[in-house]
Order: C-alpha cells, then structure tokens, then sequence
C-alpha cells in the first residue's frame, strides 16, 4: 500500500475508535507523553486518530510534510519514512489535533527549513528541528504558536528566525517548552522570543544562544525553570515592562555571558512584572570557567521588577526541577532535537562548553555555513504502514506485523500502542540509566543497522550500561513489562545483568534507577536485542553487468547481509554488502579475469552475526558471447547526431547484437531526488548513462 495515502484510509476506522473506544477522558487522563511537564503537559495531540507517513522531502503535495500536518480535521499522527531538509517556500501552518514525531525519521532526522512554522491547539511536537532563513520575510518568526493552547514543544531546535525566533500572543496559553534550543536569531532583529501577553507558559530545560534579546521577552504569565542563557548580546531574559500585569517566576537558571554579552543577564522589567526568583546562577566574566554567582533581590529591583514572596505559575504536572548547576549539565546533554544533534546545535553546544570563551551572534545563516546537508537514512520495515516498524510488533511478541487496529488500542497506561511504541525509543531529558549494549556469553553480537540496537548469536547474554555510582538499576521487558533483573551500578557507574529465558525472538529492554525512597525514575530509552541464529533465506543474484573498469553481480538479500559471490572453479569472485532495502551489489575483485566461455555463479548471505545461507538459484553466463552496444538514441538533442543526449522523457534505443539474442535495457542510476516506495529496489551505480546487457537464457 502506498503509505502516503494510508491515512485516507484509516480516517473512518480512526473516526469510530474515538468514539466507541476512547472516550476524552480517557484520552486525557495521561500526559502526553512520559516526562511530559508543565502547562501543556495535557496536550493529547494525534492520539487514537490517522496516521500520517511523511515519505518525501517535497515542500507540498502527497507524502509531504505539509500536506500531513495542514489537512484533514481528525486527530492526527504524523511519523517520518525519511529524514533529510524539508525546504518551505512558505509558512505551515499545523492544524489543531496533530502529534508530530520526529523521532521517527531515519538518518540524521528531520529539519523544516526556509520560513515559518505556526501552530494551532491541541499538538505534540517532538524532535524537529525548525530552521527559519534570511530569504524569508523579515517580519516572521521561526516558530509560531499565536492563539494556540495546549501545545508542548520537547526536543524541538529553533533557529534563524528574523522578527524573534519565537512568538506567543495574548491568546496563548497552555503551553510547554522543555529541553528545546532556541538560537541565532538573526537580521534584523536577532531576538530570541517574544511572548506578548501569553498566559500559563512553562519553560524548562531549554538552551537559549547567540540571541542579542528576549531569551525571551516575558511579558506573560510564565514559569521560567532549569533553563540556560548563553552569549546574549544587549540583554537575556527580559521583563514585560507594559501596563498589564505579569507574573514571571525564575528558578534555578543559568546565565552564561559569551563574547557579545553586555553585563545585563535581565533586564526591562517594571513594577508590573511580579517576579518570584530563587537559585539563579550568572556567571558573566567570560573567563573560560563556570563560576556563576548567586542572583540576588538587588539584580532583580535594579532591572526594574516587583519581588514576589512566593510563586504565581504553578503547573498541574509539576516540573521536575534541578539545581543551576545540574541543570546546565542536562541542558548540554540534552536540549534539542538532541537524539541527532545537527552542525547547528552541535556549534552552539560546543560555544556553551566554552563558558564564554566562544559565541557570536550571526545576522544571516550563510555565515556559519548555511543550513547543513542532512543523511536522509533508510526507514525500517513497516509492513502495514502504521508507524511501528514490524521489528517493534516482534519485540511486543507479535506474530505479525502492526495493524491499525493494533496501533490504536489503549493499553493499561492509557496510551496507545503507537504512542507507546513513539515515547519508547526516545526519552524526555536525561535518563538515570541508559542500556549501552550487550555482551554475549559465547559467539558474537553487534550494531543492529535495523533497530539501533544488538543483534547476536547467543541466547545467554548480557545487557550493560550506565547509571550514577551505588545506584539500584532496574531492567524490565518492554513487551510484558516483566523485571528482568536488578544489579547495582559500581563507582565508575557501569552496570550489567543477565537476563534468563532468552530464546530466539526479537526483544527491547528498558533500565530505570529505583531511588533511595523506593521512586522510580522514568525509563531509558528502549534498546532492541535481537537473538538470532537461524540464518536469513538464500539470496538471489538477478544481474551481471560488465563494464569497461568493473565486473559487478547485483541482487536482493537480507537487509545488511555480507554477500559472497563464487564460482565453481574460481571460488570467491566477488563481495558485497546488502543495503537497508536487501538491494545489493558485489564488483569482482581486480585480479578476477574470465576466459570466453561458460560460467556457473551463486551467491550466500551472511548475517551481521556470522550466520550464513544457503547458496542462491545459480547464474549462468557465457563470456563468449559478445556484448550488445548502444548505436544510437532517439531522439538525440544533443551537440552531434551520435553524442547519446537528449531532453526527452520519450525515446528509444538502437543498437547491434548477436543475431536471436535477447537484450535487455537497465537504468542503472536513479534519478537525483527520486520519491523512492520506501522498500522499492534502487540502485545508484557510477555509470550515469544506460548499457545494454546481454543475457543468456
């Protein structure tokens, strides 16, 4: 099926789910997600609606990421089977009900690039990056959520916006901003946000950077937690100074002066701006160190603002707050579409770890580069197009492959398996333990390209990791739940156990610390053990093309399998490796020479722990039968009648070759920027124009 129409089909099954099945207050009864904090922590966003698969970079049209967050009127969930740049020519607008899962997108993830992005009520938006650009007009935001509520913001990098890179207005409310990263804003006004008159706002663990202002202007009602300003230019956070009246509460942030910082960490408040402070840090000498001072009352009724004795933004889902210190710490680790930090947050983090040493503000993005070329990455393996990838529906202890269906049922927790499956591989904020891999006890294991987690041959293994020294690490099955073990982590902070009962299966596990008042933490992000010891079905060699510098077998196989290609005679001719898609090719080493006459070839395929197959169909190929060639391309459009350039999408080949043979014609480069099915043969060879094969039947 094609995935970037799915969800036309799923609106009317998505429409009697919510109505029969999740009742609002059931849909609401969770936060939106596990860490979700603050006041738009009771977004619900997507839940139980469509679900919309983003297969193309384009700017509109199917499959894009326009067309998945602006039409249709359901709840809405939208996944990515691609990652790269999007390119906006203008602003998108999201609509209401929309969850936005950007931790979906292979490769390097997501970025929307070139303008703004406005939002509506009632979204989850995680991991995206929204990258605004000098080329749109100088009056927009990056990102926008005037008039919005109910709206959280987590993982979310946002840069280049030219008026602020942010804005709320007085219709704003309910809304969250946590480990975001919110930077070089540039011409002509290089501020960082404006909330103007927005209400119920929570912002938390958020970096801002290489903003002259605003970090942001609070002229709202705001709880301003664990946060971290650094290299502001004139000013960092600031006041409402007006006539209404604004309630700001700062606790435990650090304002970190950079390069072009003045000594005004805050700054434009008036005896409107009611401000509760306490464990604010500034450390403005710009020495190479982090040695913040405590900010005090005096700082405070210097910049002009009214102090409150006690706090005036108290959110239903309570921020989990640090001191300064550690704060800044998770800040670093964490903020931004941090699971694949871009060029862009990466300089910005490394500024940070300078402690004022580096920074600048930047009046255009081609001044630092430009935005970067992003690694679009190969999705895995969605079968039914639901948004869980067919290796999750194993680690559950499915038999097949998700359905819809499947995807929205409500489990105990009150989030849907999809949702489940989306907040399972990504975590809020720093995780107290973190599962790092595995450690067989007998055979071998690795990287799995698949999942990003552990593949092995071993069904008694290992699981280690991370955690603070002398803590109590507890490791649960993702699938049931189940404890698997609990261990103590040494003074190093390394940690492993053995799990028992492991068989051949694909599994996640995830690691939590229970704390010394028997609290648990939220969960490390789940990783993927896949056991296997049964070896993947043969492959097939279906081609072989000979050049004039390279002898190449192609085919199909098992996703990252090592494909050896022999000869009776010969032996090993040829080796390669299987892509994310099964699509492979093997180039015959240099010293490989063939005689004119007959061959016999097969092919085996070796998983990525050392498990092989069966040999393939056998390839025969007579080299004494001599090659078709190309004479002539029609229509030719090019400088000469014989040059073999054209400029037509209609045209046919001419060519001479052995009287009764059959040939046959192969695109062996795909064209730049092809949409691609996302489990579609491909084949990108260095041979950019078409070579007629013989074939020998």
């Amino acid at each position: 099926m094609n995935p970037h129409v799915f969800h036309k089909l799923t609106r009317a099954l998505a429409a009697a789910l919510v109505s029969s099945t999740l009742s609002l207050a059931c849909l609401g009864a969770v936060p939106a997600f596990p860490g979700a904090e603050g006041f738009g922590a009771a977004a619900t966003g997507g839940r139980g609606g469509e679900i919309y698969i983003v297969t193309n970079l384009n700017d509109s049209g199917a499959g894009s990421f326009r067309d998945a967050v602006t039409t249709g009127s359901t709840p809405r969930t939208v996944v990515f089977a691609v990652g790269g740049v999007i390119n906006i020519n203008s602003t998108v607008t999201v609509r209401g009900n929309i969850t936005i899962a950007g931790q979906t997108a292979p490769g390097d993830g997501i970025t929307v690039y070139g303008n703004t992005v406005a939002f509506k009520n009632n979204v989850i938006c995680r991991y995206l990056r929204i990258h605004g650009s000098i080329d749109m007009p100088s009056s927009n935001y990056a990102l926008s959520a005037g008039g919005a509520a109910n709206v959280i913001f987590d993982h979310v990098s946002v840069t280049w916006g030219r008026w602020d890179n942010i804005k709320l207005d007085s219709n704003s409310t309910d809304i969250t901003f946590q480990y975001c990263l919110v930077g070089e804003a540039i011409l002509p006004q290089y501020l960082g946000a404006l909330f103007e008159g927005a209400k119920k706002i929570t912002v938390h663990h958020t970096f801002w950077a290489n903003n002259h202002s605003r970090n942001p202007k609070a002229k709202a009602d705001i709880e301003y937690i664990n946060n971290v300003v650094y290299n502001w230019g004139g000013s960092g956070f600031v006041g409402g100074h007006s006539s209404g009246h604004f309630y700001q509460d700062l606790i435990n942030n650090y304002f970190i002066g950079g390069p072009s910082s003045s000594s005004s960490f805050i700054s434009g408040f008036g005896s409107t701006d009611h401000v509760y402070h306490s464990g604010n840090y500034a450390d403005t000498d710009k020495n190479g160190s982090l040695n913040g001072r405590l900010v005090t009352d005096t700082d405070f009724t210097r910049a002009g603002a009214a102090l409150a004795t006690s706090r005036s933004n108290l959110s239903p889902v309570a921020v989990t707050t640090d001191d300064a210190a550690t704060a800044l710490q998770k800040v670093m680790a964490k903020a931004g579409a941090s699971d694949r930090r871009d060029p862009v947050d990466a300089r910005m983090i490394a500024q940070l770890s300078s402690y004022g040493m580096l920074g600048a503000l930047v009046a255009r993005e081609g001044d630092v580069g430009g935005q970067p070329a992003m690694t679009g990455g190969i999705p895995p393996a969605d079968t039914n197009a639901t948004g869980i990838p067919d290796w999750w529906a194993g680690a559950m202890g499915r038999p097949s492959p998700a359905d819809t269906a499947y995807a929205n049922t409500v489990r105990a927790d009150g989030y849907t398996n999809l949702e489940f499956y989306l907040n399972s591989i990504v975590t809020s904020g720093v995780p107290e333990a973190v599962i790092t891999g595995i450690t067989p006890a007998s055979g071998v294991s690795a990287s799995d390209p698949l999942t990003g987690g552990s593949i092995t041959n071993s069904a008694a293994l290992s699981i280690h990791g991370t955690a603070p020294a002398g803590a109590t690490v507890e490791v649960s099955r993702v699938d049931t739940g189940d404890l698997v073990g609990t261990t103590t982590a040494d003074a190093g902070g390394n940690w492993s156990l053995a799990p028992s009962g492991v068989t051949e299966r694909q599994y996640a596990f995830t690691a939590r610390v229970r704390r010394a008042d028997d609290t648990l933490s939220l969960p490390s992000a789940a990783h993927a053990v896949h056991v296997k010891n049964t070896a993947d079905a043969a492959p097939v060699i279906d081609r072989f093309v000979v050049s004039a510098t390279e002898k190449t077998f192609s085919g199909t196989a098992a996703p990252y399998a090592t494909i050896t290609v022999s000869e009776a005679v010969l032996g090993i001719v040829a080796t390669g490796t299987a892509d994310g898609y099964g699509n492979w090719d093997a180039v015959c080493d240099a010293g490989v020479t063939f005689a004119d006459a007959a061959y016999t070839f097969t092919a085996t395929a070796t998983d990525l722990v050392d498990n092989t197959s069966a040999a393939s169909t056998p390839l025969s190929v007579d080299m004494g039968i001599p090659p078709p060639v190309f004479t002539l391309v029609t229509p030719d459009t090019g400088s000469s009648d014989s040059d073999q350039i054209t400029n037509s999408g209609t045209l046919s080949f001419s060519g001479t070759a052995r009287a009764g043979d059959i040939v046959q014609v192969y695109r062996l480069l795909a064209a730049s920027g092809t949409d691609l099915p996302r489990h579609r043969r491909h084949r990108r060879h260095a041979q950019r124009h078409v070579r007629a094969l013989r074939r020998d039947d």
